[in-house]
């Protein structure tokens, strides 16, 4: 019984390591320079699933209620791309840095999107 469950052990991990699959982005930071006080932006984060299987993503986290990320929930099929659109909706003037944080059944599972610029008086 021992053996039976090491073998199925390892072939699972065989069959994990050869679905594996790794999100990459074209990038994961974006600057909106300067923006008037009170106007609303956003960016849409382009990426492509490198892996051999559906990539599936949770919704992504942000570090501030000012930035909303919005993601598909349906899964990304290999060698497909999708988007994750990021909205700032700025509160107070001067510099900002807000990270989104997404995660996803990837290798690399967890990856941080940046947004940063200046928020100017209207």
């Amino acid at each position: 019984m021992r053996k039976l469950l090491i073998t199925a052990s390892l072939l699972l991990l065989i069959v994990f390591a050869l679905k594996s699959q790794t999100i990459k982005f074209e990038n994961s930071l974006h600057d909106f320079g300067k923006i008037p006080d009170g106007k609303n932006v956003s960016f849409k984060f382009k990426f492509i699933n490198t892996g051999k299987a559906p990539l599936i993503l949770s919704q992504p986290e942000s570090s501030c209620d000012c930035t909303i990320p919005v993601v598909s929930k349906q899964p990304v099929l290999p060698g497909k791309g999708n988007e994750i659109l990021v909205t700032f909706k700025p509160e107070d003037t001067g510099p900002f840095f807000r990270t989104v944080t997404v995660k996803s059944n990837a290798t690399n599972g967890k990856i941080t999107l940046t947004i940063q610029g200046t928020v100017t008086e209207k």
